[in-house]
């Protein structure tokens, strides 16, 4: 579990500004200024347009109430909610409207006036809730104890994330103050809206994405990440964005990035904190994705607030974009929240809800429908806290208290520690999500259940509450240990082609199959152990299906095998060892797939005349860096290893990476053979490291020919004295002019007479003799020289 260094300004403000404690449930709840929400009874159509200024209805009473309160605007609350059979809506949300009133204009008897007209259900404020969060308490102590805890009141996420880690499918609409989208801890889990990602990347917040249509339909334009519902207000801290509702769903109070960390900040990437579903990055497991719903704001009073009228747009915006799961901690009235909510629950969504901090046994309307799962607050110790609202209503209890995670208020990243029942609904979101992930095809129902029974007790430690504190704590590992699991293990996961790969059922609750592996490669299998052979190169993601009693379970391990047709290759040099030369050894790499690290070894066998010297690299790994891991020179051994830049891998080619220096002794071998070998060497330093293998690669051996084609040690030097003097001179005339036979020694391609080499013994090579003796010209040209 991870600590967080100080944040220093940022936390510090986070310090000074203070999140809201959820309203007093039975006071008269805030509204938004200059808003009325209207409900018509079913049978009523409207044709809205405007008359000389004036908005009409086409239905006169209710154009009447509009001109006695100067109603601006007429307009559908819910914008894109349709009835059956075009829509999912069920429970009226379409028949609500949003009425305007002028600036200033008097809220509570417009709302009297429309209540009276006979075609009105229903006439309420649009109002406005505070977000369900307490104050950040230790923002520099981050220690996630509700996954594992020693005294065991935690969740046991550790646990249940080796049954399931979160699955990308499965969408978690945070309906709340925003997401700071860009926070380095859930950039990889935000939602990227397929209908929107124009060029397919999936890259949050593309602005090559944006292009000003609604490219989907939806009726939003460029909802890449979610949408930004809330708009019209004033009293807004400094820097808060409360125009207009727009694609930007940016979060600036914080509650709403710390919520969707809770539920799925990205796991196992080495940064910040673990999400309940946020996958496994270092395992290459994406998680859940958190769809960014806005619908909230910062006040100048340094308190966070939402709107029905905001909150209940993202809901709809959550059935209809493909949400399993979604959020609310925040509180709520009226009848448009209530039904937006109970839409959202029969269009097949769990939503978690937060039961309020208010130590009351009440709670808000969104509770009023009974699918809600309304979740109470406990802290560290496994009691309620004094905060948290509790009843027979309430569904569930979790950890809530002291909750480390993901934050950013005023834009600016960070982590911090908060409390209440807005941290505690999330935390069942996200089991909730972990239970989708592992059987998709279950019902909204089917989870709740799984989720709600399968719990740790809590009234032991809280006697003064029984039965209204849930059915106890949510439990992680015991709700996903009911279902059916599929897992295996392979002999393998890497090799040389052919590449043959035992899979073996490795499922923890033994289910009585079905069976179905696919191996990647288009093989399949329809046993629990099965054996497939795979002889072309690549990755293979593997997909095995095992069926028990709670149904179907699939387990997908991505690039999970590594087939490989990888070599690196020592290729053969010719070196000249009579004159102490140097020449490299070029060392070639064949590489199926992208490569980041490469460990050269090199052991010199043979005769003792040739001297490793130092490695350069390659045409293929420009720009890398070289380390020297290991040095025995003595030994005639030696490793270097060479690592990418970051965004510059090795990718899949064939050529030379490096070149190994060496350098001739002293000695005369003709035809001498000395072996660049690795295969005598430790395996441990032949490497090849990619994404998603590491591996030693298969080895081809060079050889160094220490090359000395002839022998030519007296060259002119006719009496073999060791040097040139006027001895020498005479000999060379004497050969020349006077038909003494020349010398010719063995294994060299010209007689001692040839001085320079021309192959052709003449005064020239006599002048050049005289040159050398007597007016300090070269010396003789070696025949043997390279």
């Amino acid at each position: 579990m991870s600590r967080f260094a100080p944040i220093g300004v940022a936390l510090a403000v986070v310090l000074a500004v203070t999140l809201a404690v959820a309203s007093d449930i039975g006071a008269v709840p805030r509204y938004m200024p200059d808003q009325v929400i209207v409900k018509l009874k079913a049978d009523v159509a409207l044709a809205v347009g405007q008359n000389k200024g004036r908005v009409m209805t086409g239905i006169s009473s209710l154009d009447h109430v509009g001109a006695r309160v100067q109603a601006q605007s007429f307009t559908r609350a819910i914008p894109h909610a349709e009835p059956p059979p075009y829509g999912s809506d069920r429970n009226g949300l379409s028949q609500y409207y949003l009425v305007t009133l002028p600036k200033g204009g008097d809220v509570e008897a417009a709302i009297a006036e429309y209540a009276n007209d006979p075609n009105v259900e229903i006439a309420e404020p649009n109002y406005i809730e505070k977000l369900t969060a307490l104050t950040p308490n230790d923002p520099l102590y981050s220690d996630q104890w509700t996954h594992h805890q020693t005294s065991d009141v935690d969740i046991d996420t550790d646990e249940a994330w080796d049954l399931e880690l979160g699955d990308s499918t499965v969408v978690i609409g945070i309906v709340d103050s925003g997401v700071l989208y860009e926070h380095e801890d859930l950039k990889p889990s935000v939602w990227v809206n397929p209908g929107e990602d124009l060029d397919g990347d999936g890259v949050v917040w593309d602005m090559d994405d944006i292009d000003g249509i609604d490219n989907d339909g939806n009726g939003y334009i460029d909802d890449l990440i979610g949408y930004d519902f809330f708009s019209g207000t004033t009293g807004c801290w400094p820097g808060e964005d409360c125009s207009v509702a727009d694609n930007d769903p940016a979060d600036f109070t914080g509650h709403g990035t710390h919520v969707s960390g809770i539920a799925a900040a990205t796991t196992g990437n080495g940064l910040g904190v673990a999400g309940i579903a946020g996958g496994n990055r270092a395992a290459r497991h994406p998680g859940c994705k958190i769809m960014c719903l806005r619908s909230g704001w910062l006040a100048d009073d340094g308190i966070g607030y939402v709107n029905m009228l905001a909150c209940s747009q993202g809901l709809d915006y959550a059935v209809a974009n493909g949400a399993s799961v979604v959020n609310g901690s925040w509180g709520s009235s009226g009848t448009l929240i209530q039904t937006a909510a109970q839409n959202a629950v029969n269009a097949g969504l769990t939503f978690t809800y937060a039961a309020g901090n208010d130590g009351v046994e009440a709670f808000g309307a969104v509770a009023n429908v009974p699918e809600v799962i309304v979740v109470a607050w406990l802290n560290k110790f496994n009691k309620k806290d004094i905060s948290s609202n509790y009843g027979t209503r309430v569904n569930i209890s979790a950890p809530g208290g002291d909750i480390t995670n993901t934050y950013g208020q005023f834009g600016v990243a960070s982590y911090a520690s908060l409390s209440g029942t807005s941290m505690a609904a999330p935390t069942v979101a996200g089991v909730a999500a972990l239970v989708k992930s592992h059987h998709p095809w279950m019902t909204r129902a089917e989870i709740d259940t799984i989720v709600i029974n399968n719990v740790d007790d809590v009234y032991a430690d809280n006697p003064s509450y029984i039965g209204k504190l849930g059915s106890g704590r949510v439990n992680a590992y015991k709700a996903l240990a009911t279902l059916s699991t599929a897992d295996f293990t392979t002999d393998t996961t890497w090799g040389n082609v052919p590449l043959t790969v035992n899979f073996t059922d490795a499922s923890p609750n033994a289910p009585s199959g079905p069976y179905h592996y696919t191996f990647g490669d288009g093989a399949e299998a329809f046993t629990a152990n099965a054996s497939n052979v795979y002889s072309t190169p690549g990755i293979y993601d593997v997909t095995f299906t095992a069926t028990g009693p709670s149904g179907p379970h699939t387990r997908i391990k991505p690039n999970w095998i590594v087939a490989l047709a990888d070599t690196i290759e020592y290729q053969d040099i010719q070196l000249d060892v009579a004159f102490q030369s140097k020449d490299k050894v070029p060392v070639r790499v064949h590489n199926t797939h992208a490569m980041n690290q490469i460990t050269l070894p090199f052991r010199l066998t043979g005769t003792p005349n040739i001297f490793i010297d130092s490695l350069t690299l390659g045409p293929r790994t420009t720009g890398w860096t070289k380390t020297l891991t290991f040095d025995n020179r003595f030994a005639g051994q030696i490793a270097w290893r060479l690592d990418m830049p970051a965004g510059m891998p090795l990718d899949a080619g064939d050529g030379i990476v490096a070149y190994l220096w060496v350098r001739s002794g002293n000695g005369n071998s003709v035809g001498t053979v000395e072996t660049v070998d690795s295969a005598t060497y430790s395996s441990n330093y032949l490497r090849l490291v990619s994404d998603v293998a590491d591996f030693k690669p298969k080895f081809v051996q060079g050889s160094i020919t220490m090359y000395n084609p002839c022998s030519c040690p007296f060259q002119c030097d006719y009496d073999e004295s060791g040097f040139l003097d006027a001895l020498d001179f005479n000999s060379m005339i004497d050969i020349l002019f006077f038909s003494a036979p020349d010398v010719t020694d063995p294994g060299c391609p010209t007689s001692r007479s040839d001085f320079n080499n021309d192959t052709f013994p003449d005064a020239i090579d006599l002048n050049d003799l005289i040159d050398h003796l007597f007016f300090s010209g070269p010396g003789p040209v070696d025949p043997c020289a390279p």
